[in-house]
């Protein structure tokens, strides 16, 4: 017994012939016959008889097609369910950013999906890694996009990218018309607005070089985008994020440039697993994917 014969045997009841039931169905008379016969064989009683006025459905059938009916409409039910989440209107993405991707990434990825779905709402919460991680495994957001430093229990990685670090230097710089990536070691004896410690440390190979440039950093922070405001109101030099260099440049004073030595900044968004999340939320990660994707 299987759906399309049920289905067969529903149709046949509702237009009490084999020719309406095919008509309904969409099929041959010879294909709804073959579905009767096949479902009677296995149901092992007769579902219809022959007389000289047509088909007549048997005390059998028409007990048995009280429960189909009730099948039909939990199906029925199931479908509007699916044509629900499929096309449902006026859904809210909820998300959980640090404050770089406030101002870059994010409103790009808005931008490309309220295009298309303008009736889709964003709950969008500012806040560091820690609390974002925090509010994924709550469920409190849908999305997460972090800097990520460690691995974190519960939380799945939906896509994760290292972008280069970017060395930015006042416009009056002497190696700010530098045309080949930036040797690091000719800063190493400048003044320098520097990453909080530990953060350069895992990513830069160089130790002497990151000792040199520790020793003459007498402002660290524990925001790229706070390092990148400082280097440019202080005239002095300091490595930040692309996105965060993006935002200094464009405020003039400043050029970005990279640097030759290895180091770079991770990207992850995170949810609680793709099996919890909406439609929207997938649709919502694709766009800041594309946006990721672009700088890279």
């Amino acid at each position: 017994m299987n759906l399309r014969q049920l289905e067969a045997f529903r149709a046949t009841m509702r237009r009490g012939s084999i020719t309406g039931a095919a008509r309904l169905l969409h099929i041959s008379q010879p294909s709804v016959s073959r579905l009767i016969t096949d479902l009677e064989e296995s149901l092992g009683f007769k579902l219809f008889t022959r007389t000289g006025h047509g088909l007549v459905s048997t005390v059998e059938a028409r007990r048995f097609q009280q429960t189909v009916e009730s099948m039909f409409v939990g199906l029925d039910k199931l479908r509007d369910t699916a044509e629900a989440i499929r096309t449902t209107r006026d859904e809210t993405v909820t998300l959980g950013v640090i404050p770089i991707f406030a101002f870059a990434a994010l409103p790009e990825a808005i931008a490309a999906v309220h295009a298309e779905r303008l009736d889709l709402h964003f709950d969008i919460s500012v806040q560091n890694t820690p609390a974002i991680v925090d509010a994924v495994l709550l469920q409190q957001v849908d999305l997460g996009v972090i800097c990520p430093t460690q691995h974190y229990e519960g939380i799945h990685t939906l896509f994760s990218i290292r972008v280069p670090y970017l060395c930015l230097l006042p416009l009056a710089h002497p190696l700010a018309g530098s045309t080949k990536p930036l040797d690091l070691a000719r800063l190493a004896d400048e003044e320098f607005v520097m990453l909080y410690p530990g953060y350069m440390e895992q990513e830069f190979e160089d130790e002497a070089l990151t000792r040199r440039l520790r020793k003459n950093a007498r402002i660290v922070a524990r925001s790229d985008l706070a390092i990148a405001g400082i280097a440019r109101s202080t005239g002095l030099p300091t490595l930040v994020d692309p996105y965060s260099a993006r935002l200094a440049v464009a405020l003039g004073g400043v050029v970005a440039l990279p640097v030759r030595q290895q180091i770079h900044y991770p990207i992850a968004i995170i949810s609680r697993g793709t099996e919890t999340m909406s439609l929207a939320a997938n649709l919502f990660a694709q766009a800041l994917i594309a946006q990721f994707d672009a700088v890279a």
